[in-house]
């Protein structure tokens, strides 16, 4: 029988928001990025309320911060001598991404938030640089529960490079989370599982309660209850930008679990919301009977 998740009066979102630069075959675009950025509009426009705790340089606060306002989100900014800055260079099959960092806005402390004992929290660090182990604990300790993605727990700077960093503290951080995401590179760099099943398997064996590995149009695993389930994309009828599509898959399967679904089904809900945020340029902008049509329609 699958756990229950707890009622929560809300999710507190917690990352960098990023000016990022997004190159696609001859087209380059500037746009607001980052975890927060894409799972909080998923997370709005699939009905639920929503905070989001960033930090940004006071020039780009209001600019930034626009669209996540505009979907209804709550937005609390701590000031930053810098914003955070990607420019992310996507192949024309929108499969691989490299990346480039100009400016990283300062790291969380655990002063910083108190979350709420009925808030979800969700952390989306983008590199290893925005928060301890101790901002992790923090969180932990006051709020209903975590979620979390791997991210950047596993990438570092290396002057404007982002390079693969190894993730000590996973032995301390991974039985505090009631969710985990990571895609099927995080996560064999955490667990040395080239598998991505078996991957998802071992980050479930060392704590995290419900674990999603995605593997872009391969589909994604999810290991809960000591066991593993294939969970296969939707096909989109075309794929516009790929960008945020794994933080819009982690929002889907959040609200899902939210609203009772046990986590297959959940899971299964998260891949039509990806399916459909990958049909335009930006953070999904579809409704909750958009993705049960998706569903129905597979």
């Amino acid at each position: 029988m699958h756990e229950m998740w707890p009622t929560a009066d809300r999710i507190l979102l917690i990352g960098h928001l990023t000016r990022d630069l997004i190159r696609v075959s001859d087209r380059t675009m500037e746009a607001p990025g980052g975890t927060v950025h894409y799972a909080g509009v998923a997370y709005a426009q699939l009905g639920q309320q929503v905070q989001v705790l960033t930090k940004l340089a006071d020039r780009d606060a209001g600019e930034l911060a626009r669209p996540l306002r505009g979907s209804g989100c709550q937005v609390q900014v701590i000031a930053s001598d810098a914003t955070t800055q990607f420019e992310n260079v996507l192949t024309a099959d929108l499969r691989g991404r490299s990346q480039t960092v100009r400016s990283v806005a300062d790291p969380f402390q655990p002063s910083d938030v108190v979350p709420g004992a009925r808030d979800v929290v969700h952390l989306g660090a983008l590199t290893n640089h925005e928060m301890s182990v101790q901002f992790v604990e923090h969180a932990a300790r006051h709020a209903a529960l975590l979620v979390l993605d791997i991210q950047g727990f596993v990438r570092q700077l290396e002057g404007e490079r982002i390079a693969p960093a190894a993730w000590p503290d996973a032995t301390r951080v991974l039985p505090l989370c009631q969710v985990v995401k990571a895609d099927d590179a995080e996560a064999e760099r955490v667990t040395g599982e080239r598998d991505p099943a078996h991957a998802a398997l071992s980050l479930h064996a060392r704590g995290a309660r419900e674990v999603l590995v995605t593997m872009a149009q391969a589909g994604s695993y999810l290991a809960v209850d000591g066991a593993v389930h294939a969970v296969p994309a939707l096909p989109a009828p075309f794929a516009v930008d790929s960008t945020g599509a794994g933080d819009t898959y982690t929002a889907g399967y959040v609200v899902a679990r939210l609203l009772g679904r046990p986590p297959v089904d959940a899971a299964r809900f998260a891949a039509a919301v990806a399916s459909l945020s990958l049909a335009h340029t930006g953070p999904f902008r579809g409704t909750f009977a958009d993705v049960e049509h998706c569903l129905r329609s597979h």
